[in-house]
Formats: C-alpha cells, structure tokens, sequence
C-alpha cells in the first residue's frame, strides 16, 4: 500500500527571520511529524515562501502557497495528501472570512491539513464532525489576524513617530541615504562625500549647458568617471534619476509601500520634510535644469555628435509655423527643411535654406544687436507684466480673506443651526470658491516670480549670449569635439533665452533686391522686445545677405554678408551701396567653420 505523501510549507514573514531558528525549527518538524505518522515526506516538492508575509494573504496571491494551490488543481498533488504547517497562522492572517475560505477551499479539494506545533490535522469531514475543531481553527485565524493588524498598526505609528521628529526636530529615520552622502558614526546627521558631490555637481552644470542626459551619460563614460554603484558605466536613466531627486536640494519624502491588488507600489507617504539631507544643489540651479530639461523636451531637434543644429529650438517656417528641422543628405549638403514641408503636409512648400550659410548669417546678425536698443522696450513690457501680476494678486488675496470670513461666519451659524440646508449648501458653496480662490492666488503667484526673475536676469542673460557669440568663434579653432560640443550648446541655451523665434520666409516669385534675385528673408525677434527684430535678405543661391535692424517696421543699418568658400561669413564695406539713409557697416569676420 502506498504511503500518503506530505507536503512540508514554510513560511516566514520577513527575510530577517531567516536568521534566526524559523527555518531550522519548522523544517524539523516536518520531517518528524511525517515519520511518525508514517507519510512520505516529498521534499522535492518543499513550498516556501521566503520573506512573503501571509497578512492581507499574499502568500496565496503571489507566493508559494499560491503554488501548492496551482498544484492540487492541475493534479500534480493527489488527494489525500498531506499539508504540514508550524500552525494555521502561518498559512494565513488574513481576515477570518478569507483565511477560512482558503482553509476550507483546501480542505474541500481533498487535502489534509496538519498544524506541527500541536499535532492536530484537519480535514473536510472533522470540520463538519467536530464543532470544536471549527472553533479551534476559526480563533487561531482570528488571533493570527488581529496580531498582524495590531502589529501593522504599531508600526505604522512608530514610524509615523519618526517621520513628525525628522520633520521637526530633524531625526534620521535611517542610515538609507543618497549615494553622495552617508551616516556619520553618532548617526545624528548625514556627511557629505565630496568626490560624488562634484559628480552630481557636473551633471548638474552640463545639464544648464544644454547637454542632454545621453550625452551627459557618455561624456562621463569617456573621462572614466567610476559610478556610485556597481554598474557597467553611467545610464542616460540614472542621470534622469540624479536630476528629478529632491534630495539634491535637501529634500526627503518618506514612502510607503502599497500592495494594493497584489502588487508592491511605492507612494509618498506624507509631505515630504525639507532640509533633512545637506543640500548640494541651491534650489534655483534645481528649477533651472528642470526648465532646460522640459524645454529640450518640447523644442527638440539635431544635435549630433557637434550639436549640428544651433538653432534647434527656435528656428521656425514664416509660411505655416511649424518647426525647421535639420538635414544632412551627405557631410557636406546639411539644410534646414519646414517639418510640414517635408511631409508635405499644411500645404506648406518651404524651400530648403543652406545650413552652414544660415547659421553664418544668424550668428553674423546676432554680433550686430546693440542690446541696449533691446533693454528698455523689454525692461518696460516686464515691469508692467510685474504691475499687473501683483495688483491682481492683491485683488485674489482680498477675495479669499472675504470668502474666508464668510465661511467662518456661516460655520458659527451651522453649530446654533445644524440642520439647516441652506446653511450647508453656503458652506459647501463657500469651500469651493476658497479653494478655486487659492489655486489661482498660486498660479498668480508663480507667475509673478518668474517675471521678477526675467527682470532680473535681462542683462545677464543678454551678458551670456555675447560671450558665447566670442567664444563659439575661438572653440573652432582651439576646442576637441568634446568641448566644441559644450560650447554650442552653451549658445543654443542662451539664444532661447534671448531670442524668441527665427522665422524664415521664402521668396515670392521675380522678387529682387538690389538687382539680384531674392531667395527669402530670415526674421529674428526677441523675448519682451516685440517692436525690434533683426531680418536678413538672403540673395545669390544663399550666398549672399543684407542685414537689417527693424524698429517699428522701419528698417536700418544695413550690412552686407556673405559666406566664402572657406566656411566664413564677412561683413563686407564693398559691398553693394543700398539706400542713402542705410549705410553699409564696417569689415568684419566670423571665423571658424560654419
């Protein structure tokens, strides 16, 4: 006669407890309960779940329980056979309700259930024979679950506890920290560690650069930079992770795991506590890179391996609006083409502008602004953004102390009154405009700081772009690749902050100037400064180009550019006399290759 076989299930709820005897103790047990009861044990089948937690039963859902069940139903489990568990709480603390369903599911496909701790084995016909085993078994299901909850909930607190005394008196929760920081030895305060913070530091500054997370990534790479863990090189997904955290600038946010549905998911547990890390980054750097990240986001376009594009970002069709994207047919036939002309899509049929010659002209044009034409008209439009921002923040602010009055008023009401429906309806009524009230009080608010800062930095923003113009033409001389890279992408970050658009309008049909046929015009207008812009005339197959300074549609100080076969655009007093009232500028030359 074959001997009925046995099933030994560990289980534990946390890996730590490993540690300890659980294991040893239970696995024991097993095998000296089925020898005497004369079971074979198959312990090729043993089921263990390791650190699963049988509270909220995920065991069954996802561990190894789970398993023995997937078994017994496909037959790879006789019926007959034997489970051997420590006790019934060690196959479930959930609910009565459920953890009795799964015992009786079990039982009901013809398992035997024996607890080790006291010997007893349970089976379909002793539950429905012998009253006292059902109540047995339902208490130690009702024990084992108000533990758990009980314990859950002493936990729950404790760390509750912790996270109010990090918050305010500025405890560590735990020695888990960035990987730029550690735990001093008094486990009062976490240390910085310099060499790392230099690295976060860089990312940081390239980042402002312009430099995209990939090329971040690879530039650390190629200098052997080592990484804080133990990976093959810096991921593009681990410098995103390094400019979303908060905890550069010092901020914590506690979290919580939620297994809601049978899956581990982790959500903010709280608002999160300032100043709990040593901030490494200042708070504005942090917003800032968020900007130039969310910008590159949305103005994409070519960077290659020398950031081709310059005017990625900015560069637009006159015709229909879309996007000028950049093309390379071969090395050297590179061309800025109309997104929807390219798809033939708007209707729009935008030629094509020679690259290395629009850039010439742009960058040409950009060292002919006198940014102190520009300074007034925008220092005047900011002011009055800022004007009207803070007298519509006073009127908010005004509105809300009333409402905020009237809801105090009306909850005096409601405690003489409070079955009053009227009264309920105001309040209800009353919350809602308070809330609308300071949601747009924040957008007010949020709008008014970044013009201030637009103020602010005018000038220095205008600053940068003069300098880049300098240094991108000394880069192409002197710069490796590498550094050829930063440096545009240093002067495509400050053209967006300067310049609004350059827009590019083709040529109508027999359109000439100065004689020669016309190929289009190359518009640049400027943040807050709507009045001026700089255009250039494009002439002679993209060869040649006057510039122009626009001022309330009046143009002046024309100059002449061309581009020559040696990748250098001039500014040329030879050139072609224009009008009387528009001299031509002064020689001048933009080096380097363009």
């Amino acid at each position: 006669m074959n001997q009925p076989k046995a099933y030994s299930y560990v289980r534990f709820s946390t890996p730590e407890q490993g540690k300890g005897d659980s294991y040893r103790r239970q696995t024991e047990s097993s095998r000296t309960f089925a020898l005497g009861r004369g079971l074979e044990l198959d312990e090729t089948l043993t089921f263990q779940d390791l650190g699963v937690s049988a509270y909220r039963g995920r065991n069954a859902v996802e561990g190894a329980l789970g398993s023995f069940i997937d078994a017994v139903d496909s037959g790879r489990i006789a019926r007959g056979s034997f489970l051997l568990v420590e006790s019934l709480d060690r196959l479930s603390r959930d609910t009565v309700t459920r953890a009795f369903s799964q015992l009786t599911a079990l039982l009901g496909k013809g398992i035997h259930i024996a607890t080790l701790q006291d010997g007893r084995v349970f089976t379909s016909d002793s539950l429905d024979q012998n009253f006292g085993e059902l109540l047995v078994s339902l208490s130690v299901m009702y024990r084992a679950h108000e533990e758990s909850l009980t314990k859950g909930k002493r936990v729950s607190a404790a760390w509750s506890n912790k996270r109010e005394r990090a918050r305010v008196e500025g405890h560590k929760l735990t020695a888990t920290c960035p990987a730029w920081l550690k735990l001093n030895p008094q486990r009062t305060n976490f240390e910085v560690i310099p060499e790392r913070v230099r690295i976060v530091q860089r990312v940081f500054e390239l980042t402002l650069d312009g430099v995209g997370k990939g090329r971040v990534a690879a530039i650390l790479n190629s200098e052997g930079i080592p990484t804080f863990r133990k990976s093959q090189g810096w991921h593009p997904s681990y410098i995103q992770k390094l400019l979303d955290s908060e905890a550069v600038i010092g901020t914590y946010q506690p979290m919580r795991l939620d297994r809601t549905g049978g899956r581990s998911v982790r959500l903010a547990d709280g608002d999160s506590i300032r100043d709990y890390f040593p901030a490494i980054i200042d708070e504005e750097a942090f917003l800032k890179a968020r900007q130039v990240r969310t910008t590159r986001r949305v103005g994409g376009g070519r960077k290659g391996r020398a950031f081709s594009n310059l005017l990625s970002g900015i560069a637009r069709c006159g015709v229909c609006g879309g996007p000028m994207h950049y093309v390379a047919k071969k090395e050297r036939e590179l061309y800025l083409k109309c997104s929807n002309a390219r798809r033939s899509a708007a209707n729009c049929h935008s030629p094509s502008w020679q690259y290395r010659a629009t850039e010439a002209f742009v960058l040409l044009s950009l060292r002919e602004v006198d940014y102190r034409d520009l300074f007034p008209s925008i220092t005047a439009k900011a002011g009055e953004l800022i004007r009207q921002s803070e007298n519509e923040l006073l009127l908010k602010e005004s509105a809300h102390r009333r409402a905020q009055s009237s809801l105090e008023a009306v909850i005096r009401l409601l405690i003489e009154r409070p079955d009053s429906g009227a009264l309920k309806s105001k309040l209800d009524e009353l919350e809602g405009e308070i809330a609308k009230l300071a949601e747009a009080i924040r957008q007010t608010g949020a709008t008014l700081e970044t013009e201030r800062a637009r103020l602010a930095g005018l000038g220095r923003d205008q600053g940068q772009l003069e300098e880049a113009l300098a240094v991108l033409a000394r880069a192409h001389r002197e710069q490796s690749p590498q550094d050829l890279f930063l440096v545009r992408s240093r002067l495509n970050q400050a053209l967006k902050k300067v310049v609004r658009a350059i827009s590019f309008f083709p040529a109508t049909t027999g359109q000439e100037l100065f004689g020669d046929a016309l190929f289009g015009r190359i518009v640049l207008t400027f943040h807050g400064a709507d009045a001026y812009s700089r255009e250039i005339w494009v002439i002679l197959k993209q060869r040649e180009a006057y510039g122009f300074k626009s001022v309330e549609g009046k143009r002046s100080e024309q100059t002449a550019m061309r581009v020559g076969g040696n990748q250098t655009a001039t500014r040329d007093k030879k050139a072609k006399q224009p009008e009387a009232d528009a001299p031509v500028g002064n020689a001048a030359v933009l080096t380097g290759p363009v």
